[in-house]
């Protein structure tokens, strides 16, 4: 998720009490998604070679 795109959702909803279905409007939880989004990115064990 984008930290912050859960007000910009209610307010193209036109809600006021919209809450977040991935984090539940709390931004700690998006920064920790992305963390754990970016360790398995990190622990990737796709191998490339040169095939020239």
């Amino acid at each position: 998720p984008i930290a912050g795109s859960c007000g910009g959702v209610g307010a193209a909803l036109s809600d006021p009490n919209y809450v977040c279905d991935l984090c539940g409007n709390d931004p700690k939880k998006c920064t920790e998604e992305n963390d754990v989004a970016a360790a398995a990115r990190n622990k990737s064990s796709t191998k490339f070679y040169d095939a020239s």
